[in-house]
């Protein structure tokens, strides 16, 4: 497995770095929230034999206030406000959660309007919180039951069940 580092303010520029740091033509990418727009950018070029999309962000606008909001949370947020939002992390994820939230970039795009409205040219699964939803066309979709947009952390076997099931299928 290999995370990319996407620094950059552009989607563009967030796609070269995974186009960097991954060979191309993996057997799988996974992209979750901003990262499945940045998979879907750089999809052609990585070249994965099958592509995940977990709550993909695939159209948003962040005002500045929103924006400014955010960052604002993950600089000042304490531990306590942190377990509320994420209740069924285990302390040690919690830990970890909390720092890598404190190295966010935050010169990432304020606006994202992608998408598909084709069917994709690899089979290709959208993962989708209660929070989050896109219509569109020849992806296979799987709602997850009782997560937000931080699925992975929150029910890691029920993500990792619902991938296995699309690569074995």
């Amino acid at each position: 497995m290999t995370t990319p580092d996407l620094r950059g303010g552009t989607l563009e520029e967030m796609a070269a770095g995974l186009l960097s740091g991954v060979p191309a033509g993996p057997d799988l990418a996974i992209g979750h929230s901003l990262g499945g727009a940045v998979l879907l950018t750089a999809l052609d070029r990585l070249q994965p034999r099958k592509a995940v999309y977990a709550d993909p962000a695939w159209r948003f606008e962040l005002s500045a206030d929103r924006q400014s909001a955010g960052r604002r949370f993950l600089t000042t947020a304490t531990r306590d406000q942190w377990r509320q939002m994420l209740p069924r992390l285990s302390d040690r994820d919690l830990d970890a959660f909390i720092a890598a939230a404190a190295k966010w970039d935050f010169e990432g795009p304020a606006r994202v309007d992608m998408v598909p409205r084709r069917p994709p040219r690899i089979p290709s699964l959208i993962l989708l919180s209660r929070e989050l939803g896109h219509d569109v066309p020849g992806y296979q979709v799987v709602r997850l039951h009782g997560v937000g947009h931080f699925m992975f952390w929150e029910d890691p076997d029920q993500c990792l069940q619902a991938i296995e099931d699309f690569v074995a299928g």
